[in-house]
């Protein structure tokens, strides 16, 4: 995964995209199960990064999970 930071009309826009692909000046990039298109002068920066999904096996699991934070 990667965070995609688009500069929007001088705002700062930052996305999480699952794909990126350049095609000559455009990227294209995955973002929330959809394809979305920039040009690449409007790119910011691009980073990877990891993803943790802790899961809780049940209900009453993740209300102590949240007690304890």
């Amino acid at each position: 995964m990667y965070v995609v930071s688009i500069n929007d009309l001088g705002e700062e826009r930052n996305f999480l995209a699952t794909t990126i692909n350049f095609i000559g000046p455009r990227i294209n990039a995955t973002i929330n199960g959809m394809q979305r298109e920039f040009d690449v002068g409007q790119l910011i920066d691009i980073e990877a990064v990891d993803v943790f999904v802790q899961r809780a096996s049940s209900p009453q699991a993740l209300g102590k999970q949240r007690s304890m934070s």
